[in-house]
């Protein structure tokens, strides 16, 4: 993500982000309904409405489920448009280049 002024502006990096966690069946990580409830529930914990071992016990079931879900993926490939990201160096007469890789888990 890259800030101008008050705004973020999503990279390629980040698109292909979203890529794979859609690909892997991840899409709870895509939403920005996520954000919104965590800072509720922060709230929540701020106003001692709920404790914060109840705040993170949410947070480690989710991470739970979505570790879960990404070790049963049986898939050589996740489905999705990576393209290669190139994007400048420090060093202007030479080229960074990502590309998504295919990890073990």
């Amino acid at each position: 993500m890259l800030r101008q002024g008050k705004d973020l502006q999503a990279t390629a990096k980040a698109f292909a982000l979203m890529e794979l966690l859609n690909g892997l069946g991840v899409q709870e990580l895509t939403k920005p309904e996520l954000t919104g409830d965590w800072e509720f529930q922060l709230r929540e914990v701020q106003r001692k409405q709920k404790s914060r071992s109840e705040f993170m016990a949410g947070i480690a079931d989710i991470t739970r489920k979505i570790v879960e879900r990404a070790k049963k993926y049986e898939y050589d490939t996740i489905p999705g448009d990576f393209g290669i990201l190139s994007t400048p160096a420090l060093n202007a007469a030479a080229k960074s280049t990502s590309v998504i890789r295919r990890f073990n888990v």
